[in-house]
């Protein structure tokens, strides 16, 4: 799956020379915690809600609120933005992309084509999509096998079993357990798996965990 299968391309967005007291309104109005900054639809930075705090008076000082406002609003955003923002690509992996903002500790990434942005991807899409793809909200049975982690030609046996019962595999993953293990968890539509759960048993593949999905 790729970045531009998961990204928003509904943008909110603020321009370098907006004021501070700008920033603020759309990040409230839209309940987000962070604004690409563009100049067109080229991409120039990214702001966030730690820069906003990080801008504004504090709270201990003497200012009255209409002395604050005016202190924020000689602030722009180009003085308060990163400049050199860590961005994705539309074909870049999402794996990729959520490797990058594990690596360098964001949550949210602009998606660009050249400097153009065009999207963006946040760890809300990420982890949507890792739901979808382990098939979890889908209605019912998640079955979990443990097998040999090095084990050549797993993968088609228990498929094999699934196929003489009829049954098709919705989804699939595999989890690396100590000892050279794995857990391979299978989910398929069918709501009662006793005959499958029988015939992976006799293939030596028996069942130690089962989810139903309602």
């Amino acid at each position: 799956m790729f970045v531009r299968n998961r990204m928003s391309t509904r943008i909110i967005s603020i321009g370098p020379d907006q004021s501070v007291p700008d920033a603020q309104g759309l990040l409230t109005l839209h309940d987000i915690k962070h604004l690409p900054v563009v100049e067109g639809d080229k991409l120039v930075g990214v702001l966030s809600r730690v820069d906003v705090a990080k801008a504004s008076p504090s709270t201990a000082s003497t200012f009255d609120v209409g002395e604050l406002n005016y202190l924020l609003s000689k602030i722009k955003v180009r003085d308060i933005m990163a400049k050199k923002p860590i961005v994705a690509t539309p074909h870049m992996m999402l794996e990729e992309a959520a490797t990058l903002m594990r690596s360098k500790h964001v949550s949210f990434l602009p998606v660009v084509e050249g400097d153009r942005l065009v999207g963006v991807i946040t760890e809300s899409n990420i982890f949507d999509a890792f739901i979808e793809i382990l098939g979890f909200t889908d209605k019912g049975t998640r079955l979990t096998v443990e097998v040999e982690d090095s084990g050549p030609g797993i993968l088609s046996e228990i498929a094999t079993v699934f196929a003489s019962c009829g049954v098709n595999i919705g989804s699939c993953a595999l989890y690396h357990l100590p000892g050279n293990r794995a857990a391979m968890v299978f989910g398929t539509a069918l709501p009662d798996t006793t005959e499958l759960e029988e015939a992976l048993r006799q293939a030596g593949y028996p069942v130690y965990w089962k989810l139903k999905i309602t």
